[in-house]
C-alpha cells in the first residue's frame, strides 16, 4: 500500500482516504488477533508502552499536519502503520516505531537533496546562472529541474513551476502553496505559447513539492529491516550514547 499510495503521491499528490481505510482495517484487524499472544510472551507492560509510544507518535504527527508542516496523506500513511505495527515489531526499540519511520524518512529526504544538487550543478549549471538571487538559484538546484515549457505543459504530472507567470512575466520564487492548482499555470503558459509570448522550447524550473510518502515509504522499509540499529548506530557515532 504504502509503495502504491507513493506513486499516487508522486503522480498526483493526492490519495484518496478511502484507500487508507481499506489498508487499514484488515491490518488492525490481525494486530487485535495478534494481542492476546503478544501479550502472553512480552507480557502486558510491552503493549502498553508500544501503544501509548504510538499514540503519542500519532499525536506528533498530526500536530504537524495542523500546522501544515504535514499532508493529510501522511497523517494516514501514520494512522495505517500504527494499525499494523501497534507495538514495536521489534524485541528491543529506544523509541516507537512510528518514530524510528519518521527519523528513518527525515534522513532519507535529506540524502535526496544533495543528490538533486549535484544533478542540477552537473548537467544543468547554465539553467541555474540565469537565475540572480543566490537563494532562488539554491533552492532551485537543490528541489527542482529544469524542463520545456512544452514539455511541462503537455505533462499529467503535479508539478510546481519555480517561474511563476500568472503575472504576464516570469517570477522566480522559491515556494509554493501546497493548494495551488498547477492546471492553472499549465493554462497560463498554453494561452503564451499560442500567442507567441514564450517558446515551447523555452525551459522552466519545476519542482514535485515535497511528496513526503516516498522517503515515508523508504523510512519503513528501513525501520522494518533495523529497526533502531540503524539510529543506535548514529548516536553512537555522535557519541550520546
Amino acid at each position: 500500500m504504502m509503495i502504491y499510495a507513493s506513486w499516487l503521491d508522486f503522480k498526483t499528490r493526492e490519495v484518496e482516504p478511502r484507500l487508507w481505510l481499506y489498508a487499514s482495517t484488515p491490518l488492525a484487524v490481525v494486530s487485535a488477533l495478534e494481542a492476546p499472544y503478544v501479550l502472553s510472551t512480552r507480557g502486558a507492560g510491552y503493549v502498553a508502552a508500544g501503544l501509548a509510544g504510538s499514540l503519542l507518535a500519532l499525536g506528533l504527527v498530526g500536530a504537524l499536519y495542523y500546522v501544515g508542516m504535514m499532508g493529510g496523506g501522511d497523517l494516514f500513511a501514520s494512522a495505517m502503520m500504527i494499525a499494523a505495527h501497534p507495538w514495536p515489531p521489534m524485541l528491543r526499540s529506544l523509541m516507537p516505531f512510528l518514530l524510528d519511520i519518521l527519523v528513518y524518512s527525515a534522513a532519507a529526504f535529506l540524502i535526496a537533496v544533495p543528490a538533486v544538487m549535484l544533478y542540477n550543478l552537473a548537467l544543468h549549471r547554465g539553467e541555474l546562472r540565469r537565475i540572480r538571487s543566490l537563494k532562488l538559484r539554491l533552492v532551485a538546484a537543490a528541489t527542482a529541474i529544469p524542463m520545456k515549457i512544452k514539455r511541462y505543459v503537455e505533462s499529467d504530472a503535479w508539478l510546481f513551476p519555480l517561474e511563476d507567470y500568472r503575472s504576464g512575466e516570469p517570477r522566480f520564487r522559491s515556494s509554493f502553496d501546497i493548494d495551488e492548482d498547477p492546471g492553472e499555470h499549465k493554462r497560463i503558459l498554453r494561452s503564451l505559447m499560442e500567442r507567441g509570448a514564450v517558446s515551447g522550447e523555452q525551459v522552466i524550473w519545476v519542482t514535485y513539492g515535497v511528496p513526503f510518502l516516498i522517503p515515508m515509504t523508504a523510512g519503513y522499509i528501513a525501520g522494518l529491516m533495523a529497526g533502531d540499529r540503524l539510529l543506535i548506530m548514529l548516536l553512537q557515532a555522535l557519541r550520546i550514547i
